[in-house]
């Protein structure tokens, strides 16, 4: 997901230059602004999110013991049928 929104801001960025550069008229240059700034706030965002994915520990299998209930059957155990 970071890797995407790394693209789609920087692609955003861009756009906005080549449309300030380009720019026939004022509906034009406000166009290329919030181009750019929508690319950078995107920037940001995939900023947020390569963060969060390295603070976030990685999820750990739980483990069973005599007193958990597998409810959904798929790991031993579960609801006994009579």
């Amino acid at each position: 997901m970071k890797t995407l929104l790394y693209i789609l801001g920087a692609f955003q960025m861009i756009g906005g230059v080549v449309f300030a550069f380009e720019a026939a008229s004022a509906i034009h240059q406000i166009l290329a602004a919030a181009a750019f700034g929508l690319g950078t706030v995107c920037l940001g965002l995939a900023a947020i999110v390569d963060r969060l994915d390295r603070l976030a520990p990685a999820p750990k299998e739980p483990t069973p013991t005599k007193t958990s209930m597998d409810l959904t059957g798929t790991k031993g155990g579960g609801w006994k049928q009579a």
